[in-house]
């Protein structure tokens, strides 16, 4: 009788172990492209081909040596955004800002200049805490140092996903164009 009482808890200690290691390995997401009008979106799907999450961005527009562009990452509602990385690089010298977001305090954000790149500038947010349930929407503003007529800005995004025990992980790359509006007469 006792060792049928030990060989259970060595079972269930053995299955607790399997499932702890399975429940720390980290998915990295696969990804397709889907551009629509004014969007560019990285859709992304875990190894079953189950859409997971989808990273967007769309060109506000471009006048007066101001670009403006909307950030966005869907995921599904039973996961949740661990945290964040956006790196944002122009293909010219310029201040880049973040609009405050929306809604609930959030946790601390870094956004700061690139030391690999000077021009760029990388937002990070650790621990996304309760902004992680919902849709991250994040409004952007480039302003170059020079007037440009026409404006590139890749947008490189890394972020990790929970899911109960589950991790994922998401990288992208997304390019937005913008040209200046022509005001006066034709």
């Amino acid at each position: 009788m006792k060792w049928q009482i030990v060989l259970a808890m060595v079972v269930v200690a053995v299955l607790v172990l399997l499932l702890s290691i399975c429940a720390l390995q980290t998915e990295e997401l696969k990804y397709e492209m889907k551009n629509k009008g004014a969007w560019s979106c990285v859709v992304f799907y875990d190894s079953k081909g189950v859409k997971t999450a989808k990273v967007c961005m769309r060109n506000r527009g471009y006048s007066n040596n101001i670009a403006f562009f909307e950030f966005y990452l869907w995921h599904r509602v039973s996961s949740k955004v661990e945290s964040l990385k956006i790196t944002i690089s122009p293909n010219v010298s310029a201040d880049i800002y973040l609009k405050t977001p929306d809604g609930y305090p959030w946790n601390p954000i870094k956004l700061q200049r690139s030391k690999d790149d000077p021009a760029s500038v990388t937002l990070e947010v650790p621990d996304m805490g309760f902004q992680g349930e919902g849709t991250v929407t994040l409004d952007f503003i480039v302003v170059p140092h020079k007037k440009s007529d026409a404006l590139l800005i890749t947008v490189e995004t890394e972020f990790e996903l929970s899911e109960g025990l589950k991790r994922y992980t998401g990288r992208s790359v997304l390019l937005l164009q913008s040209y200046s509006e022509v005001v006066g007469d034709v």
